[in-house]
């Protein structure tokens, strides 16, 4: 127990964390924390009054974070960063060939960071422009359990936990994990549902079918109550409008996650091997099988959508359980190379030297690169004078306009990056520009539209994407004394403008109320 909690808050300094308002926050945090009184005006934003699709997620901000973001986002986060390391810990104890050693825990701990820690994501994209070891750890799609901070796909650690828990027979704990993860965020249906046929096959094989049935019930007690309430919540408004919701969000909002094509390559085939070697490796476990059979059902489900192209199973994302299966198969390879060095007799203090070095650099770079700003770039000097103004001087009532714009994402390279450790993206391609993401929470302000932000029921969805189109036009043409434009502007209830610097507004229905040198926001006169 010593040795987990040691290694969780070593391993949980090394990874570090981004600053708040940071990618994902700007939308899993907006219900939240316009729940509470402490936030500016974002009770009157339009995203904020939408059908949130992580209540229980926005219940644990609004009851924390939404008072204190800067001291509990970052204990938030760092408590599931403990959890992952303590879950894998205990998910390799149970394992055949595992270190039996301090030296080799600890060598095994090393080379865990060595795929984790901030310091060795860095120096790879340093040498090589891109973060190797983010494949270690994250799933296909560019989806993951762990990312920059804290938001609810994090709570994919408690589908490793239930790993850990079934592998210890604990049956009901090991349910109850994979129910709180589809409680906290939808999206782990499917992975938590092959998990569980993994532990049925495992379970009918070991005990028989009378103790398989007895777990299926339990599972159904587990999931069901969750699926009923997100299709209760979110159930169509007719077949039309659902359809074209889907494709939007398909097609438009996150290709990069949904379309097979888009994500699909070479790095992704050689996480699907390094899968298949961990399983190989645990194989006449009871762990193997279940990696095996939820593994071997992905596949299945993942063929089966991108040759269907069928949006609703696109949007499950059966490969979602990657982001569970690549990181534990790091940990099973990791230990068992370490037990290996153990059984070839690498002395120990080989071992002890080599892991205190890696664990050593990893936790004091974990420490200086948030001091020095490094990793988790955003246009801080950019756009910190328009937050600032706005964050102090805004009113009851006001809704600003933003620059938005849809993104190109046809065409470009396949496959996913990580760019935490890299500058923002460049505008196009198939990932979204940083710019003003963090207005609505950093500035405490409701906005019109922005790109990256968006609503899940499916008329909300068909309304934010009529918007980014209205903003988009309204952006491109500059016509903003037209009449037409005016009367769009007041029609929709914006107060506010935020242009370019270098694209002032000459009119005087607009009074200009702050400038620097990126900016410009206009207050639309009555």
């Amino acid at each position: 127990m010593r040795f987990t909690l040691l290694a969780g808050g070593v391993f949980a300094v090394a990874y570090t964390q981004s600053p708040l308002f940071y990618s994902n926050q700007n939308q899993y945090l907006l219900h939240g924390f316009a729940g509470t009184p402490h936030w500016g005006h974002l009770a009157n934003d339009w995203l904020a009054n939408t059908l949130d699709p992580t209540p229980v997620f926005s219940t644990v901000v609004s009851a924390t974070a939404g008072n204190y973001p800067w001291f509990w986002v970052p204990v938030l986060y760092t408590t599931v960063l403990v959890g992952y390391v303590a879950a894998l810990v205990a998910l390799v104890r149970r394992l055949p060939r595992r270190p039996t050693t301090p030296a080799g825990w600890a060598f095994a701990f090393g080379l865990l960071l060595l795929t984790h820690a901030a310091l060795f994501r860095w120096l790879s994209v340093q040498l090589t422009g891109v973060d190797y070891p983010w494949n270690f750890q994250c799933g296909v799609a560019n989806q993951y359990v762990l990312g920059a901070g804290f938001q609810p796909s994090v709570f994919g650690v408690f589908l490793v936990s239930s790993l850990a828990a079934f592998a210890y027979g604990r049956r009901a704990v090991a349910v109850a994990f994979a129910g709180a993860a589809c409680a906290m965020h939808f999206t782990y249906l499917l992975p938590s549902t092959f998990l569980f046929l993994g532990y049925l096959t495992a379970t009918w094989k070991v005990e028989g079918r009378r103790a398989a049935l007895w777990l299926g019930l339990l599972m159904a007690g587990g999931l069901l109550p969750v699926v009923a309430f997100n299709a209760i919540r979110f159930q169509p408004t007719d077949a039309a409008t659902f359809a074209e919701a889907q494709r939007l969000i398909v097609e438009v909002r996150i290709p990069h996650h949904c379309l097979v094509q888009k994500w699909l390559d070479p790095v992704a085939g050689l996480q699907i091997a390094w899968v298949v070697l961990a399983i190989a490796l645990v194989r006449r476990t009871p762990t193997g099988l279940v990696l095996a059979v939820a593994a071997g059902t992905s596949i299945v489900l993942s063929a089966l959508a991108a040759g269907t192209g069928y949006h609703l199973l696109l949007l499950l994302f059966p490969w979602r359980i990657s982001v569970v299966l690549v990181p534990v198969a790091t940990a099973i390879v990791v230990a068992r190379l370490a037990a290996g060095l153990e059984t070839v007799r690498v002395p120990k203090a080989v071992l002890q030297w080599t892991a205190g070095a890696i664990i050593a650099a990893s936790f004091t770079a974990g420490i200086a690169f948030p001091l020095l700003n490094v990793g988790y770039a955003m246009n801080d000097t950019v756009e910190a004078g328009l937050l600032d103004y706005v964050n102090r001087t805004k009113k009851l009532g006001d809704v600003y306009l933003i620059p938005t714009r849809v993104p190109a994402v046809s065409g470009g390279r396949r496959g996913s990056r990580s760019t935490t450790f890299t500058p923002p993206p460049r505008p196009g391609g198939n990932l979204i520009p940083v710019d003003l993401q963090r207005f609505r929470l950093a500035a405490g302000a409701p906005i019109f539209v922005d790109f990256k932000a968006i609503p899940y029921a499916d008329r909300e969805v068909l309304e934010w994407y009529r918007r980014v189109l209205l903003a988009q036009r309204w952006y491109e043409e500059r016509n903003w004394a037209a009449p037409e434009t005016l009367h769009g502007l007041r029609a929709e209830g914006i107060s506010c403008v935020v242009v370019p610097a270098d694209q002032p507004i000459a009119s005087r229905v607009y009074r200009e109320e702050y400038a620097d040198e990126s900016f410009r926001v206009y207050r639309l006169e009555p």
